[in-house]
C-alpha cells in the first residue's frame, strides 16, 4: 500500500473525536533523499505521535472491544509493537499534554490546575524545553495539527503569543487553542495566509466553535488533511 495512502487512512481511521493531538517531526527532502542510500536504518526516522483524549484500553478490537471495529489501528498494534500496560501523567488535558511534551510531572507546570480555560492567565512557560524544541535541534522539521490546550493570548497574559505553539518549537500548526466545546473556543492556524488575524502569525478561522456546527463537525478531517500534507 502507498504510503501517503497509508498514513492518511490511519488518521482517518481513528475514532471521530476533535481532541487529538498530532505531532510530526520530519527530515527535509533534501535529507530524507539523501538518507536512502548515505545513513543507518532508523538513524532519524520520521515521528509522527498522534495522542487522544478520552481513549481507554478497552476501545479498541485488538484489546477484545466486541463491538467497536478498529481494524487500521489494530493493524498498527498487530504488524509494530503494542504496549499492554501504560500510564499517562493525568486524565486531564493540558496537564498531560505538558507531560507529553516536557517530560515533567504536570505539577511542575506552574499553570495551576489541570485544565486550562481560553481565559487563563497562566499558559506553558517559554522557558520550558519541549519535545519539538529537542527535535527541531536535531534538524527536524515539526508540525502539530490539533488541540492544544497549554494556553490562549487573552486580556489577563496581554495576548501574548508565548501561549501558543510557535512559541514552543511547532513551525506549523493548525487546531483549537482549547476543546471545541468551550463557547470562545477558536480554530486557529499558522498555514492559512488570508483572514483575521487573531495575534501575530496566527490567522483566526473560526470562533465561537460550538455556534460553528459544520466546522466542529469537521475538525477531524481539517487535521487529518493538513497532517498528510505536512507529512508528505
Amino acid at each position: 500500500m502507498p504510503k501517503q495512502y497509508l498514513t492518511k487512512t490511519i488518521l482517518t481511521k481513528l475514532p471521530l473525536i476533535t481532541s487529538i493531538f498530532i505531532l510530526t517531526a520530519c527530515q527535509s527532502t533534501s535529507e530524507t533523499l539523501e538518507v536512502t542510500t548515505n545513513r543507518a536504518l532508523l538513524d532519524k526516522p520520521n515521528i509522527i505521535v498522534i495522542y487522544l483524549d478520552d481513549s481507554g484500553y478497552g476501545d479498541y478490537s485488538h484489546n477484545g472491544n466486541p463491538t467497536i471495529a478498529t481494524p487500521t489501528i489494530s493493524k498498527l498494534a498487530q504488524e509494530g509493537v503494542s504496549f499492554s500496560q501504560f500510564y499517562t501523567s493525568s486524565p486531564a488535558c493540558s496537564a498531560s499534554r505538558y507531560s507529553l511534551l516536557t517530560g515533567r510531572v504536570p505539577g511542575r507546570s506552574g499553570l495551576g490546575k489541570w485544565v486550562v480555560g481560553p481565559k487563563s492567565e497562566r499558559h506553558i512557560h517559554p522557558k520550558e524545553i519541549t519535545l519539538a524544541e529537542g527535535l527541531q535541534q536535531q534538524g527536524y522539521k515539526t508540525g502539530m495539527f490539533g488541540k492544544w490546550h497549554l494556553g490562549s493570548p487573552n486580556k489577563l497574559n496581554n495576548m501574548t503569543t508565548d501561549s501558543l505553539p510557535l512559541a514552543h518549537g511547532f513551525e506549523q500548526w493548525i487546531g483549537t487553542n482549547v476543546s471545541h466545546d468551550y463557547i470562545d473556543a477558536k480554530l486557529l492556524s499558522t498555514i492559512e495566509e488570508s483572514g483575521k488575524e487573531f495575534v501575530s502569525g496566527y490567522i483566526e478561522l473560526a470562533a465561537d466553535l460550538p455556534s460553528k456546527q459544520k466546522i466542529s463537525d469537521n475538525l477531524t478531517k481539517i487535521y487529518t488533511d493538513s497532517a498528510v500534507e505536512f507529512i508528505e
